[in-house]
């Protein structure tokens, strides 16, 4: 393949990775892209009432959710009760979602996990008395190691993406690795050094 050619490839390869590293991050919002949050109603959080539809059914209108600024720099989340629902208000989309999923197990015992999910909420949702406050300790909420992305995800279809997506967001991680085309600039990097083809291709791993 001339080197033109496989420039080309190489960008195409490259261009997909980063549109799939967008749509991810504009499904379940997992990634924080947009600027600084303000104070909002639910009309301005669509990805979070999004997942919540996903994860709950007809009982996401159980739910409110608004925006708010971060404190210093971390993710916050606080959680109210609003006339027999719960308003959750965060400082970003996995914010809003992992104050979602803290109200749903800490409140109403529930779990959303690898194995099985227990989301029977039985009559209305149990109030929140006062304010609930929660300010993330961590800079970002890293997830996965390339183990996983040989060993589980290739076999994966959209749907078992868009799941682990929103666990994700619930679990408030935004910053999961994301390998997708990694191999192509492996590829390109070995050719720059004299490596054949064929001699890289039998020294990078994976299919």
């Amino acid at each position: 393949m001339r080197k033109k050619d496989r420039t080309r490839r190489t960008g195409k390869i490259l261009a997909f990775s980063w549109a799939l590293f967008l749509l991810l991050g504009a499904c379940a919002a997992p990634f924080s892209f947009s600027s600084s949050p303000s104070r909002g109603p639910s009309r301005t959080c669509p990805a979070v009432r999004a997942l919540a539809k996903r994860v709950l059914g007809d009982r996401a209108g159980d739910f409110l959710f608004e925006t708010l600024p971060k404190e210093e720099g971390r993710d916050v989340f606080e959680l109210e009760d609003r006339a027999g629902r719960i308003l959750v208000r965060g400082s970003s989309p996995v914010a809003r979602a992992s104050g979602l999923y803290w109200y749903l197990k800490h409140y109403a015992k529930c779990q959303v996990s690898w194995c099985g999910d227990q989301l029977a909420l039985a009559g209305p949702p149990p109030p929140v008395v006062g304010k609930v406050r929660k300010v993330s300790p961590y800079a970002c909420g890293f997830s996965f190691n390339f183990c996983t992305f040989s060993y589980s995800m290739p076999w994966w279809g959209w749907k078992r993406w868009e799941r682990e997506i929103d666990f994700m967001a619930l679990s408030g991680i935004d910053m999961p690795l994301a390998v997708v085309g990694s191999e192509a600039l492996w590829l390109e990097f070995l050719r720059k050094f004299g490596y054949t083809k064929k001699e890289a291709l039998a020294f990078i791993a994976g299919p």
